[in-house]
């Protein structure tokens, strides 16, 4: 009897114990579980992040392929840049150059300007006849709009008594860089010696001209006293309408 019982009581433990492993078999069977869920779900984020990692150093070497080719294109510009600060230079010092070499010829021009109006001025006589006396001369400054009068009369031969007789010449010079010719001459015809004036005159249509010259007790018997010039046309070719006393 008591062999009965130690048996009952070891096949009792026994089932005991059989109890407590399964339930603890259990139990690690469900940590197991919930360790591969974890370590799932750890793998699916790790993937994930590679995923974002890779592009993301796809991005990255993008982004670093566009920063070359932007630095070659800079170092493209910066060469073409250059280039063309040295094309500028020489063009600004070949203009330098071509402005000084304008400078000297545009002295050089001022000069024979000065020259050729000298010359003019020297040449104010050449196209009047032989002989010829002047009487008075407004071009001695300038041959800008200004005119001079004379006899044909040759002092030389000292014949006071032709003076009256003579034929007088008016010389008009035109404006300056007008579309006149040089000047134009006026021959006026002497009209005697009415109430102690020699008269000469020139007339037209459209312009008068009347010189005046006073008797007086000198050797050469005259001297100038009024001018007088009626013109019905304005233009700069001829002289405007004027009266003057000298």
């Amino acid at each position: 009897m008591r062999v009965i019982l130690i048996l009952f009581t070891i096949i009792f433990n026994l089932n005991s114990f059989s109890q407590s492993k399964k339930e603890q078999i259990e139990i690690l069977n469900s940590r197991v579980d919930s360790l591969n869920i974890v370590l799932n779900s750890e793998k699916n984020t790790s993937s994930e992040k590679s995923n974002k990692i890779s592009d993301l150093t796809t991005k990255i070497t993008n982004q670093e392929s566009t920063i070359n080719t932007l630095n070659t294109n800079l170092s493209q510009l910066k060469s073409e840049l250059q280039t063309s600060k040295s094309e500028t230079s020489s063009k600004q010092q070949a203009i330098s150059e071509l402005l000084s070499q304008l400078n000297i010829k545009t002295d050089s021009l001022i000069l024979i300007q000065l020259e050729l109006s000298e010359l003019k001025k020297n040449a104010q006589y050449t196209d009047l006849p032989t002989p010829y006396y002047s009487l008075y001369d407004a071009c001695e400054t300038s041959l800008d709009k200004c005119w001079k009068l004379g006899l044909c009369w040759d002092e030389d031969l000292m014949d006071y008594s032709t003076i009256h007789r003579s034929e007088m010449l008016f010389t008009y010079f035109p404006k300056k860089n007008s579309q006149c010719s040089d000047s134009t001459t006026y021959r006026l015809t002497p009209l005697g010696e009415p109430g102690g004036f020699a008269i000469w005159q020139y007339k037209n249509s459209n312009i008068s001209i009347q010189v005046r010259l006073l008797l007086v007790e000198t050797g050469f018997g005259y001297q100038l006293y009024d001018v007088r010039i009626t013109n019905s046309l304005v233009n700069d070719c001829q002289p405007i309408n004027f009266t003057g006393k000298y």
